[in-house]
């Protein structure tokens, strides 16, 4: 290791004693166990930042060194962009939750995951509108667009940024809103990565006592008449129904189609929206009951696991129509596996928000007034159990194999690609009042 990179290492040390992981430590593995396997060099150290000001430390240091460097909120980035070769910003440790008193909005800092926000909002009978995963990031969430079971009724995740605590790369630290650094506030919502490091937001929260909703698992074998009565079904609910659903192999490796259903309006009149999918062919597994949000985000919890090999992209398509089901039925049929782990794809659908009377910042132009083209997202990995870490962005990887990369295309082809205001406190505070606010 070169002696100016070892003196800047040594240096941030000094200067958080006890919260830098360098390689050959103890806590250097566990420090550096994400969602996706990382197929890059490993971080040369990761730093454990409790405040906004522990972060303008290894953005300095990696700055002066001429390192890469990454930030690692909940660690669910499909292509393992949390780790990096060089420094990691890690914003575990930095996971507070904090409700406005009048339950219209909260803060969330850097590091909290969707379970952190569920804890402190679902005793109030208010939600934020998250990922469909328990142990999913808020903040890269919804850097990311944002995708999860209440999109239909509440919009993307970046709909409900209201603003935005950040440390640029010259380590000032600054409030992006619709009133203040206005062009940081648009570019954080949808414009790509790299603004800098998010260390908190300010979230717009939703009246929601419960949902009703449950993972349904059909037989692939009757895939086409699942898929085709689900979409009919979505296509004509109202936007309090949103739907996902999964092609994955089931635990004896026979593939099965999971359907999630998610009715998040009025209580009472939940159980008719949802009842038809219950009825969509041989059901072989699950049922649908209403529950808190914070709940209904556990019922993948079982089957994420930390070192997952995943390819993932995206795409728009204006209808889930017979040829883009066959393209997922033939996917399956003849999906690349190996002695012990057969090579899936999985797909999700969900509608996009209307929100504030205009599209989304990440919506494509709708084909025809009142409806929105539908979503669907395509992973290949390895590995039998569904996860889901709803990404509303579009990239590339070199774990694409030549035959995923074959329906990948046909799908592709079939459609196209695609990529509220008030201050984060009400007034300016001081550094350290402002960091005792917004722990937890």
């Amino acid at each position: 290791m070169p002696d100016h990179i070892e003196r800047a290492l040594r240096r941030l040390e000094a200067q958080l004693p006890g919260r830098v992981s360098l390689r050959g430590d103890d806590g250097y593995a566990a420090a550096t166990a994400i969602w996706a396997k990382p197929v890059g060099g490993m971080p040369r150290a990761v730093v454990h930042c409790l405040a906004t000001e522990d972060v303008q430390l290894p953005i300095r240091a990696a700055r002066d060194c001429g390192l890469p460097l990454s930030v690692r909120g909940g660690g669910h980035h499909w292509a393992a962009r949390a780790l990096c070769a060089g420094i990691v910003i890690d914003l575990s440790g930095m996971n507070g939750v904090s409700v406005a008193a009048d339950q219209r909005s909260a803060i969330i800092l850097g590091g909290a995951h969707a379970a952190d926000v569920a804890a402190v909002t679902d005793p109030l009978h208010v939600a934020a509108v998250t990922g469909t995963c328990s142990a999913v990031g808020m903040a890269g969430l919804t850097m990311g667009g944002g995708y999860g079971p209440l999109i239909g009724r509440f919009g993307l995740a970046l709909d409900n940024l209201l603003a935005a605590e950040v440390v640029l790369a010259d380590g000032r630290t600054v409030v992006a809103s619709r009133n203040s650094e206005e062009e940081l506030f648009w570019a954080l919502r949808g414009g790509g990565g790299n603004f800098g490091v998010v260390t908190a937001m300010r979230y717009r929260l939703h009246d929601l006592g419960s949902v009703r909703t449950g993972l349904l698992v059909y037989p692939f074998a009757e895939a086409r008449g699942v898929l085709r009565s689900c979409a009919d079904i979505a296509a004509s609910s109202p936007e309090d129904l949103t739907v996902e659903f999964a092609c994955t192999g089931g635990p004896d490796g026979k593939p099965v189609i999971i359907v999630h259903p998610t009715w998040c309006g009025p209580a009472a009149e939940g159980e008719a929206p949802v009842a038809p999918f219950l009825k969509l062919g041989t059901l072989l597994a699950g049922n649908l009951d209403a529950m808190s949000y914070g709940t209904s985000l556990t019922l993948y919890d079982p089957y994420i696991v930390n070192g997952q090999r995943v390819f993932m992209d995206t795409c728009w398509l204006p209808a889930l129509d017979s040829a883009a089901i066959e393209v997922f039925v033939e996917a399956m049929d003849t999906a690349a596996s190996d002695p012990v782990r057969p090579l899936h794809p999985r797909v999700q659908r969900r509608r996009l928000a209307r929100t504030g009377g205009g599209n989304s910042l990440w919506s494509p132009p709708r084909p025809r007034a009142g409806r929105d083209p539908r979503h669907l997202r395509r992973s290949v990995g390895q590995g039998r159990g569904a996860t889901a870490s709803p990404m509303g962005s579009n990239h590339s990887s070199s774990l694409r194999s030549d035959r995923a990369s074959g329906w990948i295309s046909e799908l592709s082809s079939r459609g196209r690609c695609g990529p509220c205001g008030g201050e984060l406190w009400p007034q300016c505070q001081p550094a350290d009042r402002r960091q005792t606010a917004l722990r937890s």
